[in-house]
């Protein structure tokens, strides 16, 4: 066993003396640092010489590592030049040097920076990822305000992605993470603002302040889901000041949805790869407005006035489905249809000719539909459906699935599994537009266990749903601007309504429902998987939303409503009109998504 590992040491001495990797450039000292590694190499060779994090032989980890096989980087460059053991404990395990230069927490001794960092210039990560230190430098061309795989609070703590001895082996699942939402320095759910100061002291039962912080930072999720879901607090980097919105962070740094965000073992570490235990998941959702209305005290001369309309206390459980809780939390939309109903019974009532939309889903609010939390229910129709199991995957082992839950057994049982895509498309679609290629194959593995022979699930049937989502909350779009609910402001948006009670059609009472119809527009627009997540419950809400609209009766008038438009805008890229055959083209689709074809019944 020995031999095995002295012959790359012997060869990498070659190349660190060029390199000068951790020796000052000298090539006495870099064989000597190997040399001297050999003695660590042979000494902890043994079986109990076992990583507490990953359970695999340090010895084997390192050896397969771009540290070993690259870079010629050896025990000795990263732990320290001494021989021996220190001769006291503080030299071990309080990183203490008082008895030679070896440390058992590299990192806290910042030997890392011996070879990484910005004064590094050749550094991989600066050469080919400079996103490891975006927004840090303006040394960096095209990152400056970005996000950053290493914001101040991951300096010196490289161990929250890497396992220190083995580097390498996990580097194919870094990048597909980086390509994904979570790991995007550029997109705006990341790096369109300051998101860390974007959070709130206030009890999250009745604070009405930004709690962005919760889902845009890693900081910030793991404060939430490891609190129980109460602290939404602000944060800067160790040594900056505290800021919260709207003051601006001395911290310019801003965070990605990082390893150790969803990857931990109960001990701080993410490179063990066990996921963070996060516990059912529960939300507070409140709303804070205004109402003008009337004044039962006021004296008649001044019967109306501004009412402050604000509920909270809202909460809303969802099912304990495992390890998807993580997924769960960020992803249950900031709002829902049921706070529509609440705020039409709040006292004073909420003025809904004057007032913004209520339920907002904010983005990717997929957990909401899957376990129907977040569309507005017409009174009188049905929602349940007996055969919907998607909430049930990867629950108990449904169907052979598992017990990872629906979010992860679905988005990540596949070959690349964090890309976090069930499927592959043509072109990928863009965070301005999701409309964009088409499903070419379902990658993920999860899907067959269920959708089998009549009901197997294909690429070409997927994507017929999604055409058939798209097209339909196109529909659902032009009966706004048809019926005059939401007016042109500019050449390519038709804007957002103005007035909910629409007085002129339907009365004063037609609020809720009408704002109802938006929110359903606003959530789904914003799930732009919702035709899988619960495609049933999906097309009725749609189904209702239009019926509605059309003549403020839910008579099951859809098919008319859709074939009456003479205009439509695609709601994702609105500078994208339809008319004469693009239109007649959206306006079949999307009838034969919501009923199967003309002449169909209520999904």
């Amino acid at each position: 066993m020995r031999i095995s590992y002295l012959l790359p040491l012997l060869l990498f001495s070659l190349l660190v003396s060029m390199t000068g990797c951790g020796s000052d450039n000298t090539a006495n000292q870099a064989v000597s640092a190997f040399a001297a590694s050999e003695k660590c190499i042979t000494c902890h060779n043994t079986s109990d010489s076992i990583s507490s994090v990953t359970g695999a032989k340090i010895n084997d980890e390192w050896a397969r590592s771009a540290h070993n096989t690259m870079h010629g980087a050896s025990c000795i460059d990263c732990h320290g030049s001494g021989n021996g053991h220190p001769n006291n404990c503080g030299g071990c395990h309080g990183g203490s040097t008082a008895s030679g230069l070896e440390f058992h927490n590299p990192e806290q001794a910042s030997t890392c920076y011996k070879c990484h960092g910005l004064s590094h210039t050749n550094d991989a990560m600066l050469l080919n990822a400079p996103q490891h230190f975006g927004n840090m430098t303006a040394s960096l061309t095209n990152v400056r305000g970005r996000a950053s795989y290493v914001s101040s609070n991951f300096i010196g703590n490289c161990r929250k992605c890497h396992n220190p001895h083995d580097t390498s082996t996990a580097l194919e699942i870094g990048r597909q993470w980086a390509e994904s939402g979570h790991g995007d320095t550029a997109g705006s759910p990341r790096a369109s603002r300051d998101f860390k100061t974007y959070g709130t002291y206030q009890p999250v039962n009745t604070t009405f302040e930004s709690n962005c912080v919760r889902c845009h930072t890693t900081t910030g999720y793991v404060n939430f889901v490891s609190s129980g879901f109460t602290v939404q607090r602000p944060f800067a980097g160790p040594g900056f000041q505290i800021a919260q919105y709207p003051a601006l962070s001395t911290d310019t740094t801003k965070e990605v949805t990082a390893c150790n965000a969803c990857h931990d073992d109960g001990n701080g570490n993410a490179y063990s790869f066990k996921l963070r235990t996060v516990p059912q998941v529960y939300i507070y959702y409140n709303y804070s407005g205004s109402s003008t209305a009337t004044n039962p005290g006021a004296r008649a001369v001044s019967l109306q006035t501004s009412i402050p309309v604000k509920f909270n206390n809202n909460l809303v459980y969802y099912p304990d489905s495992g390890p998807s809780n993580m997924c769960i939390s960020c992803h249950a939309g900031r709002g829902y249809g049921n706070m529509i109903t609440i705020a039409a019974g709040a006292p004073y009532f909420l003025n809904f000719s004057t007032s913004t939309s209520i339920g907002s889903a904010h983005a990717f609010p997929g957990a909401a539909t899957l376990f129907q939390k977040i569309g507005y229910e017409y009174a009188g129709r049905d929602y349940s459906s007996a055969a919907f199991l998607h909430s049930k995957i990867g629950v108990s082992n449904t169907n052979a699935t598992g017990n990872l839950g629906p979010c992860i057994s679905c988005h990540m049982n596949s070959t690349e599994s964090h890309s976090f895509r069930p499927v592959a498309f043509s072109t990928e679609p863009t965070e301005t537009n999701p409309t964009v290629g088409v499903i070419g194959s379902l990658v993920s593995r999860t899907c067959s266990k269920c959708h089998t022979g009549a009901n197997s699930w294909t690429a070409t049937k997927l994507q017929g749903k999604r055409s058939g989502f798209q097209t339909a909350i196109t529909a659902l779009y032009g009966l706004f601007y048809k019926q005059g609910v939401v007016v042109s402001r500019t050449t390519t948006s038709w804007g957002i309504p103005t007035n909910y009670n629409w007085n002129r059609l339907y009365g004063s009472a037609s609020g809720p429902n009408t704002m109802g119809a938006y929110t359903n527009y606003n959530v789904l627009k914003s799930d732009w998987g919702a035709y899988a997540h619960n495609d049933r419950y999906v097309r009725r809400l749609i189904y209702d939303s239009i019926d509605w609209l059309n003549d403020g009766v839910l008579n099951n008038d859809v098919e008319a409503a859709i074939n009456s438009l003479a205009t439509a805008k695609n709601p994702w890229n609105s500078s994208v009109n339809y008319s004469g055959s693009e239109l007649l083209t959206m306006q079949q689709n999307a009838i034969r998504y919501l009923i199967g074809g003309p002449g169909g019944p209520r999904p």
